[in-house]
Formats: C-alpha cells, structure tokens, sequence
C-alpha cells in the first residue's frame, strides 16, 4: 500500500511539480537544461515561416517591379527618340542645315526645361557629325554611331541607358539616353509605400500571433493550474473547457492514470481494513491460549492452551507469508522480465516445501511433469503452484491424494492440480479468487491463496479454469501461454 500512495502523492504535491507557464504573457519561467517552451518555439516557427514567405514575395515585388520598371523607362526612351525624330527635319531645315550633304554644325537648341534634366539626346548625320543636341548633351556620341537599339554607356561617370533611332531616309540618326540612377530612384520611390506597410504588417503580426498562441496554450496553463492546486489524495478527473483536439489524448491519459491511482488506493484501503479485521482473530486466540496456559494449573489444561497457541502462531504466520507473497506479486511490474523456467524443478521444490504439512496431515503427494520448461517469472509461478497445492492438502481429508501435473501443447503450458476433497459447488466458484474469500471458516486458510493465483495468472496472460476432478474433488488448471 505504501508504494501505491508513494506514486500518488506527487500528483498532487504542491512543492514537487515543475510547471511552465506556456499560456501567460508575462516574464517567461526559467528552463532547466533540456526543457524548452511550447509557446516559445510555436511563436519561432510562425513568425519564422511568415518572414520567409514575405521575403520571398518581397524579392518577387522588387523583381517584378524593377522589370515593369525597366520597361517604363525603356519605352520613354523610345517616345522620346521618336519625338524628336518628328521635329528633327523641321528643325534642322530652319537652320539651313542639307542634311543630305551632312550638315557640319552643332547647335544648342533644347533647354533642361523641355525635357527634363534626365532625359538627353543628340542628332548625328550620316557622316558622323553632330547637327543637334539638348542642352545637357555631351558633345561625345551618347551611343554607339551605326547600331540601332538599347545600349549602356558612361556619361560623366554615370551609367545611361541609350536608344539609337535611324531615320527613315537614312540622312541621320537620333541618340537619346536616361540615366540609371534617376531610374533606380524612381523605382524606390515607387517600393517605399508597399516597404512601410510590409513592415507595419510585420508588427502587427507578430503581435497578433503572440496573442493567438496565448490564447490557443491557455487550457495547458489551466490544466497546469488544477495539478499544481490539487490535494494529494484529490485524484477527481482534469476538467478543461474549450479543449483543444491534441490536448485530450494527454489529458485522458493523466485521467485514466488518476483512475488507476484511485483504485489502486481504494483496493488498499480495503485490504488494509480487512487484514486488520482479519488480523485480530489469530492475535486474540494469541493472547487467550497464552493467558489460560499462564493461569491454569491442571497440565492437561495447560498442555491444550500451548497446542492452540501454538496453533494460532502457525495460523498467524501463514497469514503474514501470505500477506508478503500478495505484496511481492502485486508489487512485481507487468513488463518485468521473464526467464526459462524448469518445471520438474519447480515442482519438486513445492513438493519438498510443503512435504511436512502433507505428512502431518495424511496426504499423498504424486506428480506428473511432460514439460521440461517453459518461460515467465519463476518466483511467481512457483508461488501459483504451492498455493493450488498448499489449498489442495489442507482440504483433502487423512489418506486422499493431491496430484500435480504439467503438460504441453502447441501454443500453451497447463499446470494442474487435482486433488480428492470436497470440492467446489459450481455456483460458488466465480467468487472464490477474492481476497478473504473462505467457503468455510474452519481456520485452515485466510482467503488468501487463490487471489494470489488469479493476481500471477493475470500477470502471465494465463487462464485459470476449475472444475471437477477424477479424484473426486477439485481440479485447477492454469494454461500458460507461450512466450
């Protein structure tokens, strides 16, 4: 009993719980080494996974916008060498320039007003020779004389973009350029606006996700509440409200465990009264057999109080033998270890055991073993055997027989004990593996002996069956199977 509350007594302990609180907002509880918060790393991984995705969209805004861009530019460049290209001969006749001869001047004729101080260009005659520029135009060909189309040139220490349009008749050509700078300052001016709400979103975000996550883990900072307030000896079930899916598997668990604990507990408490019950009748007969020798003067008298004491010493200190065989069976766990048993060894040795109770009494002991061995825990097995059979002689009457026998199958080992008593009625036999079960309370037993073989058959996996025996008593048969 004690263990069993020893297991328990930590649910419930206010002082031997660790609990991080992974549903509040306020300073984070300190971590041993190993432990890590829930709330923590859900936030690392939302706000991780968002800033990737936004990353990637953002560097996909500035691809997409720096080639819408680059193409706005591109296609200005191009209105604007046609533009001029319409004025060009109008132009150039109103300075008397034949271009068809190639005219050998160059005039300043545009002003940075009309075109703005990025935009430049140049008209180039057939034979190289500059006829017209802008006002900011460099003397020097914008681009490359002859190659129509976009090219990049230095202008000042400046990369341009440069559009070269021949004229149709071929007389001369039109060199505009715009400067890369001024573009890529047009393109952030045009990212700022979506950059500032890119990151205002971020923040609003992450604060939103911090609530959310507060509010999604705040029924295990209720559940760690009610484990962290609870009694000792409270073991009533978890209530959450509003619980998650991914919580109930753990939340039944912790209820299926106080469940076990309560019943284990409650088991024990009913053992615990009914022993002391129990108890009280070999220690009352104790003190009366020893009080009528101490007392009494007639040697006869004398001589049959000290047999009674005597008598109840023994009874006393079955009970105790079986009281630990009980504890050590009940306290052995359901995965411990299992080991190659031999049975015609195991069955002496009870046989040997008990080979005094059974002379005293007048009862033969015969054995039958076509098993050499099998497997499973053997002090277990070994105290199945000697209780059937201890339970067996002490219900046999002077001159019966108690038989026992081991056999073997494909898929099981039985263990069988026969014996010549009274047996069991049919109607009785559903109730006779309870604790203190005794059909008759004629002191021989305590109604202990077949709980102990049901507790290690239930921990073998076996099947205990009872019925009636070629003796003419009881026969017990326990099918083992194998492992």
């Amino acid at each position: 009993m004690s263990a069993v509350l020893g297991r328990s007594g930590p649910v419930g302990a206010r002082g031997s719980v660790d609990v991080v609180d992974v549903g509040r907002s306020g300073p984070p509880a300190s971590l041993e080494p190993g432990h890590w918060s829930l709330r923590r790393r859900l936030l690392l991984m939302a706000v991780g996974s968002m800033l990737a995705a936004w990353l990637i969209g953002a560097v996909a805004m500035y691809w997409s916008a720096a080639r819408q861009n680059e193409r706005l530019h591109d296609d200005r460049l191009v209105e604007l060498a046609r533009t001029v290209m319409a004025f060009a001969d109008h132009e150039l006749d109103e300075m008397g320039g034949d271009t068809s001869n190639g005219l050998n001047v160059a005039v300043d004729q545009e002003t940075s007003g009309a075109l703005q101080d990025r935009y430049r260009y140049q008209i180039w005659s057939a034979s190289g020779k500059l006829l017209l520029r802008s006002s900011n135009a460099p003397e020097t060909a914008l681009g490359v004389a002859g190659k129509s189309g976009f090219d990049h040139n230095f202008l000042g220490g400046r990369e341009a973009c440069v559009y070269v349009l021949k004229a149709p008749s071929g007389a001369y050509e039109i060199h505009v350029a715009d400067m890369e700078d001024q573009r890529m300052a047009a393109l952030g001016e045009s990212l700022t606006g979506p950059l500032v709400a890119f990151c205002m979103a971020i923040v609003v975000m992450v604060g939103l996700i911090g609530g959310l996550m507060t509010r999604v883990l705040q029924p295990l900072s209720d559940t760690a509440n009610q484990l962290v307030n609870r009694r000792p000896t409270e073991l009533a079930p978890i209530r959450v409200d509003s619980m998650p899916l991914e919580m109930k598997p753990m939340i039944d668990a912790i209820n299926g465990l106080f469940g076990r604990i309560q019943s284990a507990m409650t088991r024990e408490r009913d053992f615990s009264a009914v022993t002391a019950h129990e108890l009280r009748t070999p220690l009352a007969a104790l003190r009366l057999h020893a009080q009528i020798a101490e007392r009494a003067e007639d040697p006869d008298i004398r001589r049959e109080a000290l047999g009674g004491l005597k008598a109840s010493v023994d009874r006393c200190s079955h009970f105790v033998d079986q009281l630990l065989s009980m504890a050590r069976v009940e306290g052995e766990p359901q995965d411990a270890p299992t080991e190659r048993v031999n049975v015609d060894q195991l069955v002496r040795e009870v046989m040997s055991d008990l080979s005094i109770e059974s002379t005293r009494r007048g009862v033969h002991l015969h054995a039958h073993v076509d098993v050499d061995h099998m497997r499973g825990r053997r002090f277990g097995i070994q105290t199945l055997l000697r209780n059937l059979v201890g339970n067996a002689i002490r219900h046999v009457p002077a001159g019966g027989s108690v038989e026992i026998s081991a056999r073997a199958d494909k898929d099981s080992v039985t263990l069988c004990v026969d014996d010549a008593g009274c047996g069991i009625p049919p109607e009785k036999r559903s109730v006779v593996f309870d604790r203190f079960r005794r059909l008759r309370d004629d002191g021989s037993g305590i109604g202990l002996g077949l709980a102990i073989v049901r507790r290690v058959a239930d921990a073998h996996g076996a099947n205990i069956e009872l019925g009636d025996s070629h003796l003419g008593g009881l026969r017990v048969q326990v099918r083992f199977p194998l492992v």
